[in-house]
């Protein structure tokens, strides 16, 4: 399952580790669309669209169409959503910027920093090929990604470095800006409005929840509540509802051998014909054989992890062979490996 799936609204997951909280994602699929439900984290996001057409939408704005290739920078606590559709490719790289504090005061690194991790700045806009900083951000940008994951002391301080320079970049030529965005109250309520009710429907998705229920919540008409929500999240409740349904019963259906009827009831289904139709029009796939696919994923790679050990295992009885007859290297070598 894409861990696009697996984000939730305040994300509760730790990107990176306490030492190096910094972590890079990909997103390839070819069979599915993927929804990421809106949610927000207090690290930064830096987002690299790499092929195809992408929908997003920051801070309850509008939805915003975007194709490849293209750079969109996310500041800490600001609520963002994607659709990626089938056959997209989107990578993406969360960090804390505690990690990239320098030990002595900097007046600009320090009010940049306070902005971009509480999301007071004006929104950054996307980069494109057309931008002047595009090429050598897009270059920074794919080497902290494509190093993101290593444990080397030496290449983490280059990922560092390299994270350093593409917010000095992006600022030097205007994308991002330390001026405080000023915040009224009525953005400010719409904000804490939309956190509040998609954490109540976060937390009572898999019960009884009508729209009813949900403008009760918000203390308002159920009419305003659906114009509200239509607004900020491109769907309806009832849509909304019901996709945060399946893919929290698709990720089930990952993590569990739990009869489908089951895992349909414990993620709001009543009816499971409802459910299967429904998981049908998701995901082109019934549960059944989305359980099946993964199933087979999972054994393909355990298969190519077993196969990696064993010749790591060989390459080392090679070597040990080598060592004790090196007069006769291939005669053993020919050896072990017929044996093994």
């Amino acid at each position: 399952m894409s861990a696009a799936q697996n984000k939730v609204l305040k994300e509760p997951q730790q990107h990176g580790t306490s030492v190096f909280p910094l972590a890079a994602y990909r997103h390839a699929d070819d069979h599915y669309e993927h929804r990421v439900v809106l949610h927000w984290h207090p690290e930064v996001e830096i987002v690299r669209f790499v092929s195809g057409t992408f929908t997003y939408a920051l801070d309850a704005g509008e939805p915003v169409t975007i194709s490849a290739p293209a750079i969109l920078l996310i500041p800490g606590n600001v609520v963002h959503t994607f659709t990626l559709p089938a056959g997209t490719v989107e990578e993406a790289v969360v960090f804390d910027l505690s990690m990239l504090v320098l030990e002595h005061y900097d007046e600009l690194q320090s009010d940049l920093f306070r902005g971009l991790s509480q999301g007071y700045i004006p929104l950054p806009v996307p980069l494109t090929p057309e931008h002047p900083s595009y090429a050598e951000a897009d270059a920074l940008l794919s080497y902290v990604t494509a190093h993101a994951q290593g444990d080397d002391a030496a290449q983490r301080l280059v990922v560092k470095a390299k994270l350093l320079e593409l917010l000095s970049t992006l600022y030097a030529q205007g994308v991002i800006s330390k001026k405080e965005l000023k915040t009224t109250v009525k953005r400010q309520a719409k904000r804490d409005n939309l956190r509040d009710i998609l954490s109540y429907i976060d937390e009572h998705y898999a019960g009884p929840l009508s729209v009813v229920d949900a403008a009760r919540r918000m203390d308002v008409t159920v009419q305003y509540f659906c114009r509200f929500f239509k607004k900020v999240t491109g769907m309806s409740f009832t849509e909304y509802l019901n996709d945060l349904r399946l893919r929290r019963a698709a990720y089930a259906l990952s993590q569990s051998d739990a009869p489908i009827s089951v895992i349909a009831a414990e993620n709001g289904f009543e009816s499971a014909g409802y459910f299967f139709k429904g998981f049908k029009q998701k995901f082109n796939i019934t549960p059944l054989q989305y359980r099946k696919k993964l199933q087979r994923e999972a054994k393909a790679a355990a298969d190519a992890s077993a196969l990696a050990a064993k010749l790591s295992r060989n390459r080392k009885r090679i070597r040990i062979s080598q060592d004790l007859n090196p007069e006769n290297n291939s005669g053993c070598v020919s050896d072990m490996i017929v044996r093994d």
